[in-house]
């Protein structure tokens, strides 16, 4: 079986997308308690922020919120790969075997 590299393109989209997804896990987005006073009483509001994740003051992990975005960067960063990859078959527009192309088949018929 032969042995496929990756080329320089889908190198840097692979640690592009590595480093996101790192960044990710580091700043994770949190549930914290707003306090917010309005006249004589207080007011309580869930927001979810991005906090560094070795800090104390860590609320919540939005877990759920925090593995889609890790699925939709490992799923961009995978597209950019495959499009990056040079030694694919990509569609042309002129096929060698012109037997089966749209327009001789249009050709071939008399009317």
């Amino acid at each position: 079986m032969e042995k496929k590299t990756l080329n320089a393109k889908q190198l840097v989209a692979l640690w592009i997308g590595i480093t996101i997804i790192a960044l990710m896990g580091i700043y994770p987005p949190v549930k914290k308690m707003v306090t917010k006073s309005e006249l004589s009483t207080p007011s309580y509001r869930q927001v979810v922020t991005y906090d560094f994740l070795f800090t104390g003051s860590l609320n919540e992990i939005e877990y759920q919120r925090l593995l889609i975005q890790w699925l939709i960067t490992a799923i961009i960063t995978t597209g950019l790969v495959v499009t990056f990859d040079e030694k694919a078959e990509h569609f042309t527009s002129k096929p060698e075997n012109s037997k089966f192309y749209p327009s001789s088949l249009l050709s071939d018929k008399r009317y």
